[in-house]
């Protein structure tokens, strides 16, 4: 065989395992890449909640405890095949409780009597998280029924549901500080405004008259308006002296991106040592364990990111002359901003809730009569 032709069979040979391996690498991907989505996006809805096993992964703390537990339960699928049946297992154990909560509160139970260290890595509860808006509102709905104001606060979490915070954490259905946003919501800057251009129009359609009592009618609405805004004008100015007065006055308010990437820093130290190596279910294992740290870096960066944009609203709308709906932003966080840190806001609180019950009664009474 001549040399050049023994030649060009031995390049074609390594081309083409060069080439295979290449291929084979590819599919390697693809399928590991399909794996890793089906684990979160494959679910199966038991008692009214949408489970994966991600998400109960991530629900029972994301520890090597997590996996032993869950590959006990046999839900922890070692291939992309697996991931069916292991969901429809995992439907057969929830339903034997009353609620998804129960059944999460049971594994961390179990996990806790056999691994001591399990939540070594500290609390996971969710705080509320900090509201931004473009208008003030007022909730009016229930004042008919109730004489007293309806602000919208309620900081709390269902635990049965949320497990320490994180299914909150996972579903973005964090609470929100706040009037609420259902029920019949009123712009307050807006409601009873009578213009020049209304009073044009009155003329031009012989209702000058009818315009002119009803601008009479409103006078007192918008003199409650202002007092409103004056309070609220004011509270934002108890904000700033805080932030003048007391060092690092807003730091606490970022404790909530510092645990989540401490959190994502605890995983990812976990990832580095696999405990999981020779076990069976490895592969998925470190699966879920970056699925847990791309988790953890989206949590840690949205909640920053909610901190950030909602002082630079406060301040930014306060800087553009429109202090009264700075100080609504402030009144919306003041639990965040300043419950157990800030001895006088209460006070401030206070005088805001008792102008915003007399302009929610003043609406209501020109409503029943017909005024707008």
């Amino acid at each position: 065989m001549e040399p050049f032709t023994f030649f060009i069979i031995i390049v074609s040979l390594i081309s083409s395992g060069a080439i295979g391996a290449g291929a084979m690498k590819t599919l390697k991907k693809r399928k590991r890449k399909a794996f890793y989505s089906a684990l979160s996006q494959n679910r199966i809805r038991v008692l009214n909640q949408d489970l994966s096993i991600f998400a109960l992964f991530w629900d029972l703390g994301v520890s090597d405890y997590a996996l032993e537990i869950m590959a006990a339960q046999k839900i922890l699928p070692h291939d992309l095949d697996d991931v069916p049946s292991c969901l429809v297992q995992l439907e057969y154990l929830v339903q034997n409780y009353e609620t998804y909560g129960a059944f999460s509160q049971d594994m961390l139970e179990a996990i806790q009597e056999f691994y001591d260290l399990h939540k070594d890595v500290g609390p996971r509860r969710q705080v509320p998280a900090l509201q931004s808006a473009d208008r003030k509102s007022i909730k009016i709905s229930a004042v008919a029924e109730s004489n007293a104001l309806v602000p919208y606060h309620d900081p709390t979490l269902n635990l049965d549901h949320d497990i320490d915070g994180r299914v909150a954490a996972r579903s973005g259905d964090i609470p929100m500080l706040g009037f609420g946003s259902d029920g019949d919501v009123i712009d307050i800057d807006q409601v009873g405004v009578v213009n020049a251009l209304d009073f044009l129009e009155g003329l031009f359609y012989g209702s000058f008259g009818n315009k002119l009592d009803k601008w009479f009618k409103l006078r007192q609405l918008r003199q409650l308006k202002s007092n409103l805004d004056r309070e609220l004008v004011g509270f934002h100015q108890y904000f700033v002296n805080q932030m003048k007065c007391v060092p690092h006055f807003v730091d606490h308010i970022y404790d909530v991106s510092k645990r989540w990437k401490r959190e994502k820093n605890r995983i990812e130290a976990l990832r580095i040592k696999r405990p999981w190596a020779a076990k069976p279910w490895s592969r998925v294992a470190d699966l879920l364990v970056d699925r847990s740290i791309d988790e953890a870096n989206s949590l840690q960066h949205k909640a920053k990111m909610n901190v950030d944009t909602t002082l630079a609203k406060i301040s930014s709308t306060a800087g553009t002359g429109n202090r009264s709906l700075a100080g609504y932003l402030v009144y919306l966080n003041h639990h965040a901003f300043f419950a157990g840190r800030s001895e006088g806001y209460g006070e401030g609180v206070r005088k805001i809730e008792a102008a915003a019950y007399h302009v929610q009664q003043e609406i209501m009474s020109l409503k029943s009569k017909g005024v707008i």
